[in-house]
């Protein structure tokens, strides 16, 4: 019979396991967390200071802050989403289900507030090239944020991730502006050269446009091509 503290346990597995998919060689708590798993469930105050240096080694590290970013979205998926499917599918008919139900929700928000506090440190430390790539991680966060907030953490922390996440949409929002829009151009029959020269007076973007056209062939473009637009 499967015990509450066995669920936990690989609950906590989880969490690490893809921390070091993430992460590699940056997840070195988290490689300590794996076989100390099932003694961190009855240790809280130490399973919570592991989990913290687990999630601040990456942040520490060389690795890039779009890598940190896509990590972070991974965590979610692969691991704090899925323990919530399996805590929601939890039917309490007994008090140790109900123990167990409402040990893993706690645990799965608790790790969701942590990546979202990472994910808003990241995003807005990331270089970004495009108002649209800005646009796609703010509603990310805003989607995450609201999550949180539907969470059953307590109100000062709930509070404080409100904090949170008004300073990284304040950071985004300033980036979204400075920062050049992909446009849709209607054009009958151009080629990528001269399509670069009507938008910008020379040739140098050529390369732009091809990439952001991956589909065309940039000998010919014909019907809707994709460019770049600085903002105004």
């Amino acid at each position: 019979m499967i015990s509450t503290r066995s669920v936990l346990a690989d609950a906590i597995v989880i969490v690490a396991d893809e921390l070091i998919t993430q992460f590699g060689d940056a997840a070195t708590t988290a490689k300590l967390i794996k076989p100390q798993s099932a003694s961190l469930v009855d240790r809280p105050s130490d399973l919570g200071d592991m989990l913290a240096e687990a999630f601040r080694e990456p942040f520490e590290s060389d690795i890039s802050q779009i890598r940190l970013v896509n990590g972070c979205k991974r965590v979610i998926t692969y691991a704090v989403d899925a323990m919530s499917t399996d805590a929601d599918a939890i039917n309490p008919t007994t008090y140790d289900l109900e123990i167990r139900k409402d040990n893993l929700t706690l645990f799965a928000d608790t790790i969701r507030a942590s990546v979202f506090c990472d994910l808003a440190d990241s995003m807005a430390g990331r270089d970004y090239q495009t108002a649209e790539e800005v646009s796609a991680d703010e509603n990310y966060l805003s989607d995450l944020f609201g999550q949180v907030q539907a969470s059953s953490l307590d109100g000062e922390t709930l509070r404080s991730m409100s904090q949170v996440f008004v300073a990284a949409t304040e950071v985004l929002g300033e980036l979204e502006l400075r920062l050049p829009s992909i446009i849709d151009v209607e054009i009958s029959e151009l080629p990528a050269s001269t399509l670069s020269y009507m938008l910008y007076d020379d040739d140098d973007r050529v390369d732009q446009i091809v990439a952001l056209n991956p589909l065309a062939n940039p000998i010919l473009y014909a019907g809707t091509a994709k460019a770049l637009v600085e903002p105004l």
